[in-house]
This record gives C-alpha cells, sequence and structure tokens, in this order.
C-alpha cells in the first residue's frame, strides 16, 4: 500500500512538473509595442530554421520593403497563438528593429495568413476580418505589388542582356 502511495505521488509529481513546464507564448503585443522599424526582404523566411543564416550581403541585394510598426502592432493584437509546428509553403525573412537597439527576425507566411518570430516556438495567425487584413497589408501591398513587379522588371533587364 506504501509502495502504491508512492508511485502515485511520485507520479502526480513528475505531471504537475510537466505541467509547469509548458511553456508560455511570447507577448506579441509587448514586443510589437518595442518594434522602431521593420525590414522584409524578398528571401525565403525560414532558411534561419535549416541552420543557414542570410549574409548582409544576401540582404543588401534582396529586394526590401517596409512594414510600418504601426500596422503590425494594429495587427498583434488580433493575432492567436499556437504551440505547435505548422507546415510553411513560402514565406519572406522580416527584421524587426526594436527600440532597445536589438533585432527580431520573423518568417511571415503569405499563404495561410501567419508568422512566426524565428528562435522562439509556435507561431502567430489570423482568422477572419484580421486574416483579411493580413492579406492585405502583407500580401497585397509587399509581395504582390512591391515584390513581383520589381521581380519582373529584373527578370526583363536580366533577358534583355543576354545576347
Amino acid at each position: 500500500m506504501k509502495r502504491m502511495m508512492k508511485s502515485t505521488l511520485i507520479l502526480m509529481a513528475c505531471l504537475g512538473f510537466l505541467a509547469g513546464c509548458k511553456k508560455e507564448p511570447p507577448n506579441l503585443n509587448t514586443v510589437a509595442g518595442q518594434i522602431k522599424t521593420i525590414t522584409v526582404y524578398d528571401l525565403e523566411g525560414l532558411e534561419s530554421l535549416g541552420g543557414s543564416e542570410y549574409s548582409k550581403q544576401d540582404l543588401d541585394n534582396a529586394f526590401q520593403a517596409s512594414f510600418a510598426p504601426e500596422l503590425f502592432q494594429e495587427l498583434a493584437l488580433d493575432a492567436k497563438f499556437k504551440d505547435e509546428r505548422v507546415m510553411w509553403k513560402g514565406s519572406r525573412l522580416a527584421v524587426a528593429k526594436l527600440k532597445d537597439g536589438t533585432e527580431k527576425q520573423l518568417a511571415l507566411s503569405y499563404y495561410g495568413g501567419f508568422f512566426k518570430i524565428l528562435g522562439e516556438d509556435g507561431f502567430f495567425y489570423f482568422e477572419g476580418d484580421a486574416r483579411e487584413k493580413w492579406d492585405e497589408a502583407f500580401i497585397k501591398a509587399i509581395v504582390q505589388d512591391d515584390f513581383i513587379p520589381k521581380r519582373i522588371e529584373r527578370n526583363k533587364r536580366q533577358e534583355e542582356q543576354q545576347p
């Protein structure tokens, strides 16, 4: 009987410990409120997750667009968090410079209305009206209206230079 009671107490202690280990999501509103600038690069956002980092030259040579920090802060209010892995079909790298001089790298998905803070577990996503705002602010304004025309122009110039 004592042995069973002892085993039960150990099991309860282990379960309590594991329950206490659940990681709290990053406080997006705190992070968003500290953002001074956000630069989105026309580079795959998840390269950093694969172990390879972009060089300064890669960043300098990539097409860039600004994402208004105020707009990001507004959108952050409606973001929901999931602490799990997700299938990424495509993303762009963003670098948020914070007021204290540090930087956070983000992967912004252009399929699915979500993003992740690189180096942190889980991801943030949008639903309903918030998803529509995200799509308008990121997918349309940056990817479709900024990066795609720049890619087309670059490709035309490259074709013209070929013999």
